[in-house]
């Protein structure tokens, strides 16, 4: 950092200690100038007063720091993009931090219930399926008190460099939670034991993405009946996978594209897959009596070329109480409730709905983000506009 003098002659006020600092900000709001230090993920402060004093606050305290304020009491206060509210008594104090029961940010993904706990993903990634650079981990909801599991309380999620975390899956009997990483594969957490597993391409089925042979994207995790969770891999060469029960792994090719995203499935065993990207539809996937065996599966690829759906993106898939199985696409949702999913006169169906004394399809312009069914099998609609539909549909 450089000073400028009334005579215009600059000088160093500050020399960083090394090539991998930076300075992030300086600032002027306290009784003296702060400077902020950043090396990758670390952060320290340098406050320097009006005749050259300097005073240092170590790496330690705060990690990816954004700013720094003095109140009138000398209380320093950090902007940190990772962290909660954290401030020191004084410029060279103890790192003291406010926490909340709140999640740790506003944005969610996958939620899952499991008896009296709510499980929240922390939506890793954005609305073009790039990186969020997201570290928030996930978030549970337990008798009104909320618990942040983030790479910096949670060792795992930062020894496995668990980032962009998309998608979870609690086990149905068990104390364990699947989380899935669009980033690096899949961890697996005891929360009764504590042990941990992780899998990713260098130790298991699981794919690199096309074009990127670094990362193991997992975009969707759902158990069936028999405890096997099925994977979606997003774009890998095959990019729907299970892990069965008994701990061993398969994995399948998709016709169409390879953005598989979330799974759920229908009463009958069968997969539905939701597939990002611009006409890609919707995939319906069926193992037959034997996952091994390749030879009895059956899979259709369902887009606006063969079926009902009109709108260009499908964004989720939902299965009521009857079984019916709703797609939601950026033109409102398509239903399913046909016996043969995988034959061509599976069309699906829109429902219509009368307004103003005019008959038209159920939210036809509306782009579905998010569907939910409740106890009473009402249709919730998240839509882009902001808006929640409970709708009682027959």
């Amino acid at each position: 950092m450089y000073s400028l003098d009334s005579s215009d002659n600059i000088s160093v006020a500050y020399q960083l200690q090394n090539a991998e600092e930076g300075i992030k900000f300086i600032s002027e709001d306290g009784s003296t100038l702060m400077i902020g230090v950043v090396k990758g993920d670390a952060g320290r402060m340098v406050f320097l007063d009006n005749n050259g004093q300097m005073t240092e606050k170590g790496y330690g305290c705060v990690q990816r720091l954004q700013d720094a304020v003095e109140d009138k009491k000398g209380r320093v206060w950090y902007a940190d993009e990772w962290d909660p509210i954290i401030y020191t008594e004084s410029k060279t104090g103890d790192c003291r931090y406010l926490r909340f029961s709140v999640p740790f940010d506003n944005d969610a993904s996958g939620i899952r219930f499991k008896k009296d706990k709510a499980y929240f993903g922390s939506n890793g990634v954005n609305e073009d399926f790039d990186y969020k650079y997201s570290r928030n981990g996930y978030y549970v909801l337990q008798d009104n008190e909320w618990t942040n599991f983030s790479p910096e309380n949670f060792k795992p999620l930062f020894d496995y460099e668990f980032f962009h975390l998309k998608t979870l899956a609690p086990h149905p009997k068990t104390d364990e939670i699947y989380l899935g990483s669009y980033y690096n594969g899949i961890l697996h957490y005891n929360e009764l034991t504590k042990e941990v597993k992780h899998w990713n391409k260098n130790n298991s089925i699981l794919q690199a993405v096309t074009g990127d042979s670094t990362r193991t994207r997992i975009s969707g995790l759902t158990f069936d009946k028999n405890e096997n969770l099925w994977i979606s891999n997003y774009g890998a060469p095959k990019p729907l996978a299970v892990k069965t029960k008994d701990n061993t792994w398969h994995n399948f090719s998709v016709p169409g594209s390879t953005n598989l995203n979330e799974i759920v499935i229908d009463q009958s065993g069968n997969k539905w897959i939701a597939v990002f990207g611009v006409g890609n539809g919707v995939v319906v996937y069926n193992e037959g009596s034997k996952i091994a065996d390749p030879t009895d599966d059956k899979v259709r690829s369902i887009t606006r070329t063969n079926s009902e759906i009109v709108g260009n993106k499908v964004n989720c898939v939902m299965v009521d109480l009857d079984g019916s199985i709703w797609v939601g696409t950026d033109q409102g949702p398509v239903i399913f409730d046909c016996g043969d999913p995988f034959s061509e006169t599976c069309r699906g169906t829109t429902r219509k709905v009368v307004v103003e004394g005019i008959p038209a399809p159920l939210l036809r312009y509306e782009d579905i983000i998010s569907m939910a069914v409740d106890g009473a099998n009402r249709k919730w609609f998240g839509t882009r506009n902001g808006i929640l539909f409970s709708l009682q549909i027959e």
